[in-house]
């Protein structure tokens, strides 16, 4: 009998195992090197298809962690914005601008803020060598200084953009004890979603840490 010829009780063809070896080692070059142009020119060991995988495994983990984080912040913003719109009636005009009391108050409470957060430690030391807080503060004529030369704001516009800033959070308040009425606040009253707003609208993103640590109370009534 030829030696050539399969014996009697043999499978004709590769074994099995064979099979499976090919097999497993197809789906590591694919899961390796999915485009299969690359794939055809690649001559990959089953180690290097190994390590290509964790590679691969590896970055999507990194791209799955990056939109895990950039949602959050989606999620925050949206939150954020959702907390304001209940707090603030907008005032817009029809064409849908800003009405006058509006960028009153957005200059007034981003302003007050700013300088709040930049006058953390930065006061005069006490006795004991800790240094005090500047609590910021701006006056009704300053902001109107600070809209021009974009928007043409009158003393009154200013008056009812603070009212509306104290009536809703409770952080504000009008100091009067000066020769001019300023509009201030108290930064242990200020709340996450206002501090974060006031980030976005100047272009930061410190305030908040600053102010507020990981706070994420509305800091409204």
């Amino acid at each position: 009998m030829s030696t050539d010829e399969p014996s009697a009780g043999q499978p004709a063809g590769p074994s099995l195992d064979h099979l499976e070896v090919v097999a497993f080692r197809k789906l590591l070059n694919t899961l390796a090197v999915p485009d299969e142009d690359e794939r055809m020119d690649a001559e990959l060991t089953p180690l290097d298809a190994a390590g290509r995988i964790i590679d691969r495994l590896d970055r999507l983990e990194s791209e799955l962690e990056q939109e895990r984080e950039a949602r959050k912040r989606a999620e925050q913003v949206a939150q954020d914005a959702l907390a304001m719109s209940k707090q603030i009636d907008d005032g817009r005009r029809p064409d849908g601008g800003p009405s006058k009391k509006e960028v009153a108050m957005r200059i007034a409470r981003d302003e007050v803020i700013v300088q709040t957060a930049k006058g953390k430690n930065a006061g005069a030391r006490n006795a004991a060598g800790k240094r005090a807080d500047r609590i910021g503060s701006v006056s009704n004529s300053e902001v109107q200084a600070m809209a021009r030369p974009q928007h043409d704001l009158h003393w009154q516009s200013v008056d009812d953009a603070w009212k509306e800033l104290v009536s809703t959070f409770e952080a504000f308040h009008v100091d009067d004890s000066g020769d001019e009425k300023r509009l201030t606040v108290n930064p242990e009253l200020l709340g996450g979603s206002l501090v974060r707003t006031v980030e976005r609208s100047v272009g930061r993103s410190d305030l908040a840490k600053r102010l507020v640590g990981d706070s994420k109370s509305d800091g409204g009534r």
